[in-house]
């Protein structure tokens, strides 16, 4: 039975398809949790319950006239109910005892999850949508090295590092 059958059982209701669906999914909810814990945020299976909880909301809201896959589907619900989680818990533990010291000038547990996801996703874009020395020329850049020394580096001309930030910046602003 390919996946296709399988969601439309388990939107039918039909527990032995929604256990299968769930087992061939386990992995996808387990590395998610496992991404997103961190210390003193709660137990990893306090994380694989949400995410399996998301991947559930998954099976029953999916709709396949919109063109995605489910794998992609599942993974952002997946992953968005976990990161709700990780937000519910680091605001209540904020709003039970501002006054810990742990949180007195730390840097917010949810802003790391989010900047390096955000990270990764930013990444990601850079390598899909510029060419390899747009690429180059923009880390270079974002590491803090100058124009010329980024010249230097990619063995080009400080005006050809110029255009190739500015062409970069507009690809990933989709203006190209």
């Amino acid at each position: 039975m390919n996946e296709k059958d399988i969601l439309l059982q388990t939107q039918c209701k039909n527990n032995d398809a929604v256990e299968k669906l769930l087992e061939k999914y386990k992995p996808l909810i387990y590395a998610t949790a496992r991404n997103f814990f961190l210390a003193n945020s709660g137990d990893t299976d306090d994380l694989i319950q949400e995410g399996t909880m998301g991947f559930l909301k998954a099976v029953q809201t999916y709709d396949e006239s919109k063109g995605v896959p489910f794998s992609a589907y599942a993974t952002v619900c997946v992953k968005r109910k976990v990161i709700g989680y990780l937000r519910k818990t680091v605001t209540a533990a904020k709003d039970f005892d501002e006054e810990r010291e742990i949180f007195n000038g730390a840097p917010d547990i949810w802003d790391n999850v989010i900047e390096r996801e955000e990270s990764s996703l930013l990444q990601k874009l850079m390598q899909i949508k510029l060419s390899a020395k747009q690429y180059s020329a923009l880390r270079l850049y974002l590491d803090g090295y100058t124009y010329k020394e980024t010249a230097d580096y990619l063995h080009v001309t400080v005006k050809q590092v110029d255009n190739l930030l500015m062409t970069a910046k507009k690809k990933l602003l989709g203006w190209t």
